[in-house]
């Protein structure tokens, strides 16, 4: 088996990606240390805008399993101890500030 590998003309993100997770629906999103997030589809391809600016370098996510008629949410680590669950349009439902 042989991986495709293709590197893109312009970078989406300008600094190094931190984590990266997929969705129930195929789709990768990745937090990188310029303090953004963004989505991408099945093919590779970026959404236009990122979806969310973070305020503290994220160190893990992880994809939190939507139940029927619930929409999915990704848990945020951030350096300064803190999560988030964000849901896929960037908002954030819950934030925690002092988790430890």
């Amino acid at each position: 088996m042989r991986f495709k590998i293709q590197k893109q003309d312009k970078n989406k993100h300008s600094d190094l990606v931190a984590c990266v997770g997929w969705s129930n629906n195929n789709e990768l999103f990745s937090v990188s240390d310029d303090m953004t997030m963004n989505k991408w589809d099945i093919n590779g391809e970026p959404e236009k805008d990122s979806i969310m600016e973070v305020e503290q370098p994220v160190m893990t996510m992880d994809w939190l399993a939507a139940a029927k008629g619930q929409n999915e949410l990704l848990a945020i680590g951030c350096s300064d101890g803190s999560f988030r669950l964000v849901g896929k349009s960037g908002r954030v439902e819950k934030s925690v500030s002092e988790a430890h």
